[in-house]
């Protein structure tokens, strides 16, 4: 390791960050979780802390013209994203699966107009509060993120 990284790594493993706010906080434990054993301190990997529960209306924050809705059984997700898009009819599903706060998921879309790819695959966390889901698709080499946010 350089030396530079080694005490950077240093700092943030002996870190409290309490100055930091939550979110921060939050994504400084989730980077501590994936380090190796030794070197992670009291921070535990995001696939083995509780699975949250996410049923319900959701708001996509990147496109909020679009209505969203998770079903959720065990660690088996569905969302189903609807609605219309500069005129353009927007019909998707996307099964994930939970290991934690953890979600991988693959998307179809239906929209015969195709304003994104077919399919794709996507990887993410949901947050300590279960109010937020993060998530970068890929397909053919190119990314684009979906962030959603619990309704009410």
């Amino acid at each position: 390791m350089r030396p530079l990284t080694s005490v950077l790594l240093a700092a943030l493993v002996t870190c409290g960050c309490s100055s930091l706010p939550p979110e921060m906080q939050e994504s400084i434990e989730d980077i501590r979780g994936t380090l190796p054993k030794p070197l992670r301190g009291d921070a535990v990997p995001i696939e083995e802390q509780p699975m949250p529960t996410l049923t319900g209306s959701w708001i996509d924050k990147d496109l909020p013209m679009l209505s969203l809705r998770v079903s959720q059984a065990g660690n088996k997700l569905t969302i189903d994203r609807k609605g219309e898009r500069h005129g353009i009819q927007v019909v998707e599903r996307i099964r994930a699966k939970l290991s934690g706060r953890a979600i991988k998921a693959t998307y179809v879309n239906r929209d015969p107009n195709q304003i994104r790819p077919t399919s794709g695959k996507c990887t993410g966390a949901v947050t300590k509060n279960s109010q937020i889901i993060r998530m970068t698709c890929s397909y053919g080499g190119r990314t684009f993120p979906l962030n959603f946010e619990k309704n009410g």
